[in-house]
């Protein structure tokens, strides 16, 4: 048996410790045949420093040389050859069991049973260094092959992620909300909505069959009702929601910006052409907002009789939470705002 017949019985832990004990370089990367033929042309050529060791005294014992026969000897002395071994006889025992088995052999489960059975009797050694080959390497072995994959696996989501345009649409989409405008104009568009479904209701278009082969239901589809646009039950509710949320509000702000006269020095001076100046001063317009919701929603007060008693409640009914969400989101609003401007300075 020679030196890479033994590594090749060995289990790939155990060729590992060698490798680690004796040196060689790079191991942790091969496959278990790529080692075996590495440490065996690594121990042949280190044989002189390692021969020494005690777990490699059973590999090194195999690439002894062996010594010359007795026939060799006797033939080169000139004396004859040696006689023939004569055959051991098998006992009557072993000559029964012969003729049972080529005469009145058993058939079905008897003889498999009968086959196994002698098979473990010829060669016991062999059917225990078969089971011996099949038990699972070391624990250190199978966890850092875990963590080997593991880590492949991270690297190959990461890869994926960032190759993705993920972080970059993140970073957009974060840079954008967090501006006080957006969150200022974010309620305003939550309004609308909610108007929108009451004032522009939508209506069947038309269903989706179902198909039959993937299992769907019938799907109806819904449009917004566009004929609604000429008449008075849309352009009231609108109006009157324009005008209480809008147009008021952004003209007192427009006119009374407090941010046109105000710089970080704590200085008033005029900086109307200063680009950092604001079109509208958004706390203002969250105060009259508020203010004129109240006045309208809660208290029913439109000037010269614009709006009817009906067009006000169609609108407070359709925001969420009526007046007292209208006045909630314009608070927020100026809440914001505010805040914006102290970190500004």
């Amino acid at each position: 048996m020679s030196g890479l017949s033994y590594l090749k019985g060995l289990r790939k832990g155990e060729l590992a410790e060698f490798a680690e004990s004796t040196q060689l370089p790079d191991y942790d990367s091969m496959k278990k045949a790529e080692l075996e033929s590495a440490l065996d042309e690594h121990l042949r050529a280190n044989q002189a420093t390692y021969s020494s060791k005690s777990e490699l005294g059973d590999y090194y014992s195999r690439l002894a040389p062996r010594s010359p026969t007795k026939r060799g000897s006797t033939a080169a002395a000139g004396e004859d050859p040696p006689k023939k071994p004569r055959q051991r006889r098998p006992t009557q025992v072993a000559q029964d069991v012969g003729v049972t088995s080529d005469s009145e052999a058993p058939s079905g489960p008897a003889s498999k049973a009968m086959s196994k059975t002698k098979d473990l009797v010829k060669t016991p050694s062999r059917a225990i260094s078969q089971r011996a080959m099949r038990l699972p390497p070391s624990p250190a072995v199978i966890s850092d092959t875990i963590e080997r994959k593991a880590d492949q696996i991270k690297a190959s989501i990461g890869t994926i992620y960032d190759k993705s345009g993920i972080p970059e649409r993140n970073e957009a989409t974060r840079e954008f909300l967090s501006r006080s405008l957006v969150i200022h104009w974010i309620p305003v568009f939550v309004e609308i909505w909610a108007l929108r479904s009451q004032i522009l209701p939508s209506k069947l278009a038309g269903t989706i069959p179902s198909f039959h082969y993937i299992k769907t239901p019938e799907i109806d589809v819904s449009v917004p009702d566009l004929f609604l646009l000429l008449t008075q039950r849309f352009w009231a509710p609108a109006s009157l929601w324009t005008a209480t949320s809008l147009v008021v509000p952004l003209t007192v702000a427009y006119f009374f910006n407090l941010s046109l006269y105000t710089q970080p020095s704590g200085r008033s001076t005029r900086r109307s052409s200063s680009a950092s100046a604001k079109q509208y001063d958004p706390i203002v317009y969250s105060i009259t907002k508020a203010l004129v919701s109240y006045l309208v929603y809660a208290q029913h007060w439109v000037p010269f009789g614009m709006f009817q008693n009906h067009t006000i409640s169609t609108v407070n009914e359709s925001v969420y939470g009526g007046y007292q969400g209208l006045i909630t989101a314009a608070a927020v609003s100026g809440i914001v705002s505010l805040y914006d401007t102290i970190l500004s300075k």
